[in-house]
């Protein structure tokens, strides 16, 4: 259950870093079947670290990677493009913690989140996945406003 769970935050993962990153670069290096390609291969590198990896440091660490290389698809320079991965996996891996903080705090005891892991895990992935995309949407539409402005 829990791979399911990890594929399905994967998936909602890559889904908006991909809305993320076409609003923000305008430009793309390659055709759609090549972003298709990395995105998938990024996302299975990101599903891979978390069955895969035990440390939360290194998970994190690996998605900043990640999220690095997956920014090679589109046009800009590059420390801006670096500036942006570290940025936005910053505030993913902020998300994961407020909402790992905010279950403790409801539940009282760590303990009991402990023995019941897989209830709580899968309410914390799918509570960070949606806070994290109303980040990404407010990212994306203040990006949109000062274009336009």
């Amino acid at each position: 259950m829990k791979l399911i769970v990890d594929a399905l935050g994967t998936i909602m993962e890559i889904v908006m870093l991909r809305y993320f990153f076409n609003i923000i670069f305008d430009e793309k290096k390659y055709n759609k079947i090549m972003h298709f390609f990395w995105y998938v291969l990024i996302g299975l590198g990101i599903y891979l670290s978390s069955i895969y990896v035990a440390s939360g440091m290194w998970k994190t660490l690996n998605c900043i990677v990640l999220v690095v290389l997956l920014q090679i698809l589109y046009k800009g320079k590059i420390i801006y493009k670096f500036l942006l991965s570290l940025f936005i996996s910053t505030i993913y891996a902020m998300v994961e913690m407020l909402v790992g903080s905010i279950l403790v705090l409801i539940y009282g005891n760590m303990q009991l989140i402990k023995n019941n892991t897989l209830i709580f895990y899968t309410k914390g992935v799918f509570i960070s996945k949606f806070l994290t995309l109303i980040v990404t949407v407010a990212l994306a539409v203040y990006k949109r406003r000062k274009q336009t402005t």
